[in-house]
């Protein structure tokens, strides 16, 4: 459908084509072209001004490349492995804790959604200890994460399990993540088939390192807060103390295992009518609807679009539409011209809920994950 403004501008030149000289009409053509292309280029700066205009998902395959010594087995000091079936690939982990004390506090090093600074170790004597975003995912129904190129520059042991399944092709050996006074020791860890880098300039780019930590590891802590204001967070195996409970909202939260998945749940009121939706601290956004599902969600929403975009996957991205929607109420706050992303895609449809949460409308509040009593717990603006 053609843009209503450059539709008119089209309409315009017709009316004085008669009266322009060759030359004018070539610069009124000209100028259309120029504008067309602005636009263009607007729509797509607008739907990727999140920083990642220049990121890309790279399959390369770095994995071929490493090095055969550090080729796990199938039955090796970590896990063995049950079922090799690619239908049904199961492993027993022998060993994995986490160590923790007191209630650990770290800084947040991300902006839209949390990200923490820690280190790993490769378990072999004498070797180093990189550094490396770790992203605080409850949309990532798995333990940890990490790209190909993190195996090879970390030097971590390597299972290929022979098969593709969500971008998920192997497990290594990460014998220690350390988060702050936060050690996990031999969590179970998934390899996926790339990573993603920034294009720095036309002919070199930048590789981007980074764990995603899951639910699986997540629900383990008694709770886990996140105070995006403040730029931290806290972990801990203590119960959440409020000090006030009349300073917090408090919604249910659930754990749900799906075929081996862990799925966070949250019911939250939306425009008055309460939803259980799946919660993501991995995503930016404030909420991504299925297609199917938008029409009766939309009813009574003063919106403009949709617009198309493209999201970021755990491995890669997708091609996605939004909606601006002039007003939403949401868990008791009214927000204005918020951005609601639709899945179009049919690679990866929303398979849990009509409805997943981003972390877009608590970026000036404090939330708390209790997992021991089952709450999302929000504390009140002033």
């Amino acid at each position: 459908m053609i843009n209503p403004r450059i539709s008119k501008i089209i309409k315009g030149i017709g009316i004085f084509e008669k009266r322009l000289s060759l030359k004018a009409k070539i610069g009124v053509l000209l100028g259309v072209v120029i504008f067309c292309a602005f636009r263009l280029a607007w729509t797509y700066y607008v739907c990727n001004r999140n920083g990642e205009i220049n990121v890309y998902y790279v399959t390369d395959s770095v994995l071929e490349s490493v090095d055969p010594n550090m080729i796990m087995g199938d039955d090796n000091a970590v896990f063995t492995v049950v079922n090799k079936d690619p239908n049904n690939f199961e492993i027993d982990w022998k060993t994995s804790r986490i160590h923790i004390g007191k209630p650990v506090r770290l800084n947040l090093v991300g902006t839209a959604i949390p990200v923490v600074m820690g280190s790993c170790w490769n378990g072999k004597k004498g070797s180093v200890r990189p550094e490396y975003p770790v992203k605080i995912d409850t949309g990532y129904a798995g333990n940890l994460m990490v790209g190909d190129a993190i195996v090879k520059d970390a030097g971590l042991d390597y299972y290929p399990q022979g098969f593709n399944d969500g971008g998920i092709v192997g497990i290594c050996h990460l014998c220690q993540l350390k988060l702050g006074d936060v050690t996990f020791v031999h969590p179970g860890c998934n390899v996926r088939n790339g990573h993603f880098e920034k294009r720095t300039d036309k002919k070199s780019s930048q590789v981007l390192y980074d764990i995603l930590l899951g639910i699986k590891l997540l629900k383990k802590f008694d709770y886990v807060l996140i105070d995006t204001p403040s730029k931290y967070m806290e972990f801990s195996v203590k119960s959440f103390d409020p000090n006030d409970e009349t300073l917090w909202d408090e919604f249910p939260m659930v754990v749900e295992t799906r075929k081996n998945n862990d799925i966070l749940f949250v019911t939250i009121p939306v425009n008055g009518k309460e939803h259980r939706m799946q919660f993501d601290t991995g995503a930016g956004s404030a909420i991504h609807i299925a297609s199917s599902f938008w029409k009766e969600f939309s009813k009574s929403l003063d919106h403009k679009g949709p617009k198309s975009c493209r999201v970021r996957r755990s491995n890669g991205f997708a091609k996605s539409e939004y909606y601006i929607v002039k007003k939403l109420k949401f868990a008791g706050e009214v927000f204005r011209d918020v951005r609601v992303m639709i899945d179009v895609s049919k690679e990866e449809p929303l398979k849990n809920s009509n409805i997943m949460l981003g972390m877009k409308f608590f970026k000036k509040r404090v939330i708390v994950m209790d997992f021991e009593n089952g709450l999302l717990k929000v504390k009140k603006t002033e």
